[in-house]
């Protein structure tokens, strides 16, 4: 075979989208990557909605010839490049990052990713350094929870960034028309799902707060879990499948709370001295300046005299249920273009907040911007 039919061959192989596709897949392997995240959920595997994107970036790479180290520093800071675009197709490449495993403690997470980059960039187990100086390589715990700090500040959008296709680069028509038309479909898809969660915290928020004073008596009193807050349940009739909602639970039993400190502090108090301690608690609670009680829930407590902790989550209830209405119309004004609930009365927008935030329907109805580090 002549010199010349060989690297004819060479040239035409090396031209083949093939090629790319064949050697990425040693890539791939060691970024970990996976389509699916290995788990099922309600009988269907959950996968990583934008991972072939990544998996085109590594394909295009070895198919553009792109330099190494260019292909190192976009897969772990392409989004902080000085020549970035709103859509550039190199922000593809943080997949890296973001296709490994997942876990409940972001510490975990964060050991994943830290794994994957050693392991793929230096060719070393650095984990080791999670818990101890590496015994064989010169790798101190210190350098590992420097990495973790770096890795600790990411912060992943809640809407990917729309990216173009690379081979459409340089071709604005094809590619303005298309995002036009994307953009208008995604723009009303956002809407409507805004609309959804309103409606949705609607109606979480009228049952936690027509049934907030056993909820609230169940999570002082050690949470669904445990034996007395699951006694108190039962004795409402919320029953075993009423799990306690772990924003709910969180505010609830946190003194500086606005809403709930006053009750908090109450909780302290044994039940044979309730009776005689609980109104100067109340009124210290009311006085307490560092941390304000919202003005609402100030007017319904200031005076009262309870004999029982469930006499004043009573009281809460009765709140909620008085300002209903109120609550009700501020919800839909956050729901509403022009910001209209950051005029409506303090008070009542921190009981209409209350356990889940709520934002204006702005501030979730915006694609968000590229990740930033």
């Amino acid at each position: 075979m002549s010199t010349a039919v060989v690297e004819r061959t060479v040239d035409r192989l090396l031209a083949s989208p093939h090629y790319g596709e064949r050697w990425a897949r040693h890539w791939l392997d060691t970024a970990r990557y996976s389509d699916t995240k290995g788990l099922k959920r309600n009988g269907t595997i959950e996968t990583f909605e934008a991972s072939w994107t990544y998996r085109d970036y590594v394909i295009d790479a070895f198919n553009t010839d792109k330099p190494y180290d260019q292909f190192i520093i976009e897969q772990l800071a392409a989004d902080r490049l000085p020549d970035l675009t709103k859509d550039d197709p190199r922000l593809s490449a943080l997949g890296f990052i973001t296709v490994g495993k997942r876990f409940q403690n972001n510490d975990d997470t964060i050991d994943e990713r830290i794994d994957a980059t050693t392991k793929g960039f230096l060719g070393l187990t650095v984990a080791c350094s999670r818990c101890h100086d590496h015994k064989f390589d010169p790798i101190p715990a210190a350098d590992y929870y420097s990495l973790h700090g770096i890795f600790s500040s990411v912060v992943e959008p809640q809407q990917n960034p729309v990216i173009r296709d690379p081979l459409l680069i340089g071709k604005n028509a094809p590619t303005n028309a298309y995002r036009a038309d994307y953009e208008k479909k995604l723009g009303e898809l956002i809407n409507t799902t805004a609309g959804g969660y309103y409606k949705h915290l609607a109606g979480m928020q009228a049952a936690y707060h027509r049934e907030f004073a056993p909820r609230a008596l169940a999570t002082l009193s050690g949470g669904f879990r445990s034996t007395a807050g699951f006694d108190i349940l039962k004795k409402f009739d919320l029953g075993q499948s009423r799990e306690l909602d772990p924003s709910f639970a969180s505010s609830v039993s946190r003194p500086e709370n606005p809403i709930t400190g006053p009750l908090v502090r109450l909780k302290k108090i044994g039940a044979e001295n309730f009776e005689k301690q609980a109104p100067a608690i109340i009124e210290a609670a009311l006085a307490d300046k560092k941390n304000p009680v919202n003005p609402l829930v100030a007017d319904a407590l200031r005076g009262l005299k309870p004999k029982s902790l469930e006499e004043v989550a009573f009281a809460y209830q009765a709140i909620f249920k008085k300002h209903h209405d109120k609550i009700v119309a501020h919800i839909q004004m956050r729901s509403q273009p022009g910001r209209k609930g950051d005029k409506d009365d303090p008070a009542v927008a921190q009981l209409a907040a209350f356990p889940w935030p709520l934002p204006n329907v702005e501030d979730i109805s915006t694609v968000a911007p590229a990740p930033r580090w």
